[in-house]
Formats: structure tokens, sequence, C-alpha cells
């Protein structure tokens, strides 16, 4: 199953805005079914945000998560 990501965001907001983290910023991939990847970066780069977005455990601030033609990030807990 094919994943891809388009513009993703992610925003940590704070109760000011000046206190805003951006820990995603237009994030765009593609990983085919098979393929085999690594994320890597420095501490603080959004590795672990980009991927508990992936398994849903964050909802994206913006854009899309899309599995086997799925927007993932659009659908309810429930689903």
């Amino acid at each position: 199953m094919r994943i891809e990501t388009e513009n993703l965001s992610y925003v940590y907001s704070q109760s000011s805005k000046a206190l805003a983290v951006h820990a995603l910023s237009g994030v765009s991939l593609t990983i085919e079914e098979g393929e085999f990847f690594g994320i890597i970066g420095h501490t603080g780069s959004g590795k672990s945000t980009l991927i508990k977005m992936l398994y849903r455990e964050e909802k994206p601030t913006n854009g899309s998560i899309m599995l086997g033609g799925v927007n993932v990030a659009k659908l309810k807990n429930r689903k």
C-alpha cells in the first residue's frame, strides 16, 4: 500500500501564538509498497511527530496523509 503526504504541517500551539512551535512545515513524500526507508535528523527536527501522524496519534495542522488512496488525516477517530 502506498503512503503519500502532501504539504504536511504540524504546529504545537501554546497559549500565545508567539510560543507556537512548528514541528513540520510543508513535508511531501511518497513511500511505495515494499519500499524500505529511514528517517534521520537532529533532535527536535520533527521525526517523531511525522511518525505519530502516519499512525494517527497526531493529526496534522495542514496537509494530507494518503494511505491506499484515503486521506487518513481527515478520518474521524471511530473509523
